[in-house]
């Protein structure tokens, strides 16, 4: 039980004690598991899956792998069809603009209130378990459009929905190569890694992947080599995908000592979010 971990004492005294140039931050999600969706591709336990009923979080190498399943498959979103679930901000914010070499903000920052319906995605990839034929299928068909969804993705604006990205890899999986060596650049390049985006809302998560033509393309050539009769349809490439449609008070973040811009930190000066700054000489 996290808030039982969380309030005993050596964890409290230990938080609070921290540095105010710590360059540490944790963020908590808190919403009811009607507005979870989660979808694999092999049958492990990673991630929301810990949380959810199993039978509730089917393959994504069935038919649910369309672009309103989100929608269709989120427990509150079918109870409400009439709700699309949008953002509550009237204009979406300017994220600050950081300098070259972001400076670090000495202080705490918290974050307890957001724009109602922001969406928390993740996106989890294992190659770990892949044989050389998989592994060679997916540089010779999905590795370079990866690549370039990715860093389209990552160089997206506020202004167009994608509020905040980062990747984190597993460096103990060791890393994802084809037969001469060749891997993709930085967390990419690991077997084990996962994304964490921050969109407005689910409109902006499902307006850039029709968009974007790389994952256009990415998405319809992966339903076909993993769906039931494709060429990959028995692989081993593990991928898990989790939304989190967020209430207003379902954040609660707090930034000790971080570069300029981390998280949600960076909308302090938007309405649509309470944030609370603590700094060092107070």
């Amino acid at each position: 039980d996290y808030l039982a971990w969380w309030n005993q004492d050596p964890v409290q005294q230990f938080w609070k004690s921290l540095p105010l140039d710590a360059g540490m931050f944790r963020e908590i999600l808190k919403l009811p598991v009607s507005r979870i969706h989660f979808r694999t591709t092999l049958d492990k336990v990673d991630g929301l899956r810990h949380l959810v009923d199993p039978n509730d979080s089917i393959s994504l190498n069935n038919k649910t792998g369309y672009w309103g399943c989100y929608r269709h498959t989120t427990p509150e979103m079918v109870a409400n069809p009439e709700n699309r679930f949008n953002t509550t901000m009237e204009k979406l914010p300017t994220a600050p603009r950081l300098s070259a070499e972001p400076k670090t903000k000495t202080g705490r920052v918290r974050v307890t209130k957001v724009p109602d319906n922001l969406l928390f995605a993740v996106e989890g990839q294992d190659h770990s378990a892949m044989g050389p034929k998989e592994r060679d299928y997916w540089f010779e068909t999905f590795d370079k459009t990866n690549q370039k969804w990715t860093d389209g993705l990552f160089a997206s604006t506020s202004e167009q929905g994608v509020m905040d990205t980062r990747i984190c890899y597993y460096p103990d999986s060791g890393y994802m190569e084809d037969a001469n060596g060749n891997k993709a650049p930085g967390a990419l390049g690991y077997n084990r890694k996962v994304q964490l985006l921050y969109f407005a809302d689910m409109s902006a998560m499902q307006r850039i992947g029709m968009q974007n033509k790389e994952h256009v393309e990415l998405r319809k050539t992966f339903m076909k080599a993993y769906g039931p009769e494709g060429e990959m349809a028995n692989g081993k490439f593990y991928l898990w995908v989790e939304t989190n449609l967020l209430p207003a008070d379902g954040v609660e973040c707090e930034y000790v000592g971080c570069l300029e811009g981390t998280g949600l930190s960076k909308y302090g000066d938007h309405e649509a979010f309470t944030v609370e700054t603590t700094k060092c000489c107070e």
